[in-house]
């Protein structure tokens, strides 16, 4: 096995065609900024002035009346403080709303399957038999629509039938 020896990386001797190529100035705020400073650099680069300007906290299109804005101006401030351009901002927010959105819609149609899986083997005692679940899982201090799967929902309803028979059970 041969050693490698590192070659020291040689500078470009090509020129750079300023006629062509996109020249960037890299600019940075001083550890304390003036106020002026600051206003002047976040306009540059397309900074809101406040958090709340980026407007990522308005209810998306698409999304139900339980919108709640608080993630939204708890990221928006954190983006502010770190002086993140809005255009950048706003395709987070989207980005985040999206898969928000998405979760949303996996978890919808995985409860109405669940649901149809508790129809087809309870068919019209889905009602009452789902009501015993609920009130056995709250007995036990469980959040049932939380958990929504349908064995869980079986288990409770089962549950709810030991409640139901075992009279010393239910006076405790």
């Amino acid at each position: 096995m041969t050693e490698q020896t590192e070659q020291p990386i040689e500078p470009s001797t090509t020129p750079v065609d300023t006629t062509t190529s996109p020249v960037f100035e890299f600019r940075t705020l001083s550890a304390s900024p003036t106020a002026e400073e600051l206003s002047a650099w976040r306009a540059t680069f397309g900074v809101p002035e406040t958090a709340e300007g980026y407007g990522i906290h308005v209810k998306p299109e698409g999304w139900e009346d339980d919108w709640d804005e608080k993630p939204q101006l708890e990221m928006a401030a954190l983006l502010h403080q770190y002086n993140v351009p809005a255009s950048v901002a706003k395709e987070l927010a989207a980005r985040n709303t999206a898969a928000a959105l998405a979760q949303r819609q996996e978890d919808q149609k995985f409860i109405e399957g669940q649901k149809a899986l508790l129809q087809a083997e309870w068919g019209n005692k889905i009602g009452p038999n789902t009501i015993a679940a609920a009130e056995a899982a709250k007995a036990l201090g469980v959040d049932l629509d939380a958990i929504g799967d349908a064995a869980t929902i079986k288990a409770f309803y089962k549950i709810a039938g030991f409640v139901q028979q075992d009279s010393a059970f239910r006076q405790a």
